[in-house]
């Protein structure tokens, strides 16, 4: 496996979690610091967008 398709997988997998996040309208805590479910929607978007521009 290559580096870029293992970033792909990564950046998959935390926009599926963000996603899902957004989907059940949970607030992740990272460090105390709570990832409100809009939040996450936007990040879901970005991650997957850049796991999407991504060449293998």
């Amino acid at each position: 496996m290559n580096q870029n398709k293992i970033a792909k997988i990564f950046l998959s997998a935390a926009a599926l979690v963000h996603f899902l996040n957004f989907l059940f309208a949970g607030q992740m805590s990272i460090w105390g610091y709570v990832i409100p479910p809009v939040l996450s929607l936007f990040v879901s978007i970005l991650l997957g967008y850049l796991a999407y521009k991504l060449k293998l």
